[in-house]
């Protein structure tokens, strides 16, 4: 059984999900549940979307064995939400859809979460403990370890380090993250069928540094990570020349790149597939999937947000569960 989470409904996140499913209800194979509440149903601008989605309620996820769109209710205290801007009450009720489809997985109903965008201010302005899907569902499920990955069908990147100021990322690195970063990508891989995956790992220096002249990360944190994951049998190479690694990744070189640090990965990601590219959490004891956007406040409620992403993430969670 698949969930979808609503996300912040202030924004494009009910919307690309009620487009998404509308393009997909005919090949969907497996029951989904959408983790929602009454209020955003009973909104005018919606009841088209729900009308040809048919949704059918449900208290009961633990019954549900044929496949179809459900909506399961989750608890709310207010009536209202603002739309097209950050908000606490938008941001309670994100994370109480959050809550509740994690709590079906701990009870082993539902086996993948496709989440839709949170606003991390909202999360915020609602006294949230964490302001990001990863680190959230880290904290509900009790995870370890886990890496935020993106996938495009002619890239693939992960990030050692994720939403963290840019002159901390140094100092974060350390040679057990970048060794968990380069599992995290090789098992990623092999959930996606490769079976014998090629890793770059980039560098955090121009030019990787130029052999110590523009700095010693790539000598003392990244080299000593990349030659302890070879000597667990891992093919993983580098580091290289961030301005040249993804190039060469998209020539089909490497399966999949470890970034350094968030905007490292993002850019060429974004650039080559802004639409469609899905953001992937490694290491829950679930599968996690989102579409690589935000809430887009400015266009919501405006019928012009397009699901292509929110499609490939769903697409994406279906195969991941499938995997081995």
């Amino acid at each position: 059984m698949l969930g979808i989470t609503l996300g912040d409904i202030g924004g494009i996140g009910p919307e690309v999900v009620f487009k998404s499913l509308i393009r997909l209800r005919n090949n969907l194979h497996k029951p989904t549940v959408i983790f929602g509440c009454h209020t955003i149903f009973s909104d005018q601008y919606y009841r088209d979307f729900l009308n040809q989605l048919a949704v059918k309620k449900t208290t009961l996820v633990e019954d549900l064995n044929a496949s179809g769109i459900y909506l399961y209710e989750c608890p709310v205290n207010s009536e209202s939400f603002i739309k097209n801007r950050p908000d606490a009450i938008n941001g309670k009720r994100a994370l109480t859809y959050i809550q509740t489809a994690v709590s079906y997985i701990k009870k082993g109903t539902i086996k993948g979460l496709v989440t839709a965008p949170i606003c991390k201010e909202s999360l915020k302005l609602a006294g949230a403990p964490m302001t990001g899907h990863t680190t959230l569902l880290q904290s509900l499920s009790e995870s370890k370890e886990v890496s935020m990955a993106f996938y495009t069908s002619e890239l693939k990147t992960l990030l050692a380090t994720i939403h963290i100021p840019l002159n901390s990322v140094a100092q974060t690195l350390t040679e057990e993250l970048i060794t968990t970063s380069i599992r995290h990508a090789h098992l990623f891989c092999l959930k996606l069928g490769i079976t014998h995956p090629k890793i770059a790992v980039a560098g955090i220096n121009p030019h990787a540094s130029e052999s110590g002249m523009f700095g010693n990360e790539e000598k003392e944190v990244i080299m000593p990570a990349i030659e302890a994951c070879r000597s667990q049998g891992i093919e993983a190479d580098g580091p290289f020349s961030p301005d040249t690694v993804f190039t060469r990744a998209l020539k089909k070189e490497w399966d999949i790149v470890v970034s350094m640090y968030h905007d490292q990965g993002l850019i060429p990601i974004k650039l080559l597939a802004f639409h469609d590219a899905v953001n992937v959490t490694i290491g829950l004891p679930f599968v996690r999937t989102s579409p690589d956007h935000g809430t887009a406040f400015d266009i919501a409620y405006k019928n012009c947000a397009f699901p292509d992403s929110m499609i490939a993430a769903i697409n994406l969670a279906e195969t991941l569960l499938d995997a081995p």
